[in-house]
C-alpha cells in the first residue's frame, strides 16, 4: 500500500477546493443562463442550486480520492463535512442569523455526494499525478 505523504495531502486538499469552486462556478453559469432564458418558479432555482452543491462536492470528493488513492469514504465525509461547515458559516455571517430550513436535507445531500465521489476517485485511474 502506498504512503501517502504531507505533500500529498495538501495537494489534495488544494486540488479538491479547485474542483469543488471550478464545478460549481460552471453548473452556477449554466444554470444562470437557463434562468435568464426561461420564466422559472423558486422551486426550480431551488433545486439547480442543490445540483450545482452536489456536482462540487462530488468533483472535489473525487479529486481528493483520486491523488490519495485510499479511504475514499473518510476524505468524502471530511469534505462534505468541511463544505457544511462552511456553508453553515457563511449562512450565518450574510443572513446575520441561523435558519433551520432545510439543515438536515442539505447535510445529506452534501455528505452522500462527497463520499460517493471520494469512494469513486479512489476506484478510478489516476487522472491527478
Amino acid at each position: 500500500m502506498k504512503k501517502v505523504r504531507k505533500d500529498d495531502n495538501i495537494r489534495a486538499a488544494a486540488v479538491s477546493v479547485l474542483a469543488c469552486v471550478g464545478a460549481l462556478f460552471i453548473c452556477t453559469v449554466f444554470f444562470s443562463w437557463l434562468a435568464s432564458r426561461l420564466d422559472l418558479s423558486d422551486t426550480a432555482v431551488e433545486v439547480m442550486a442543490g445540483i450545482a452543491l452536489s456536482a462540487g462536492c462530488f468533483s472535489g470528493a473525487f479529486a481528493a480520492g483520486n491523488i490519495k488513492r485510499r479511504k475514499g469514504i473518510l476524505s468524502g465525509i471530511v469534505f462534505g463535512g468541511t463544505v457544511f461547515a462552511v456553508l453553515m458559516l457563511l449562512g450565518m455571517i450574510l443572513l446575520k442569523g441561523f435558519s433551520s430550513e432545510g439543515i438536515a436535507a442539505k447535510a445529506v445531500l452534501v455528505v452522500c455526494c462527497s463520499v460517493s465521489g471520494g469512494i469513486l476517485g479512489v476506484n478510478t485511474k489516476a487522472l491527478f499525478r
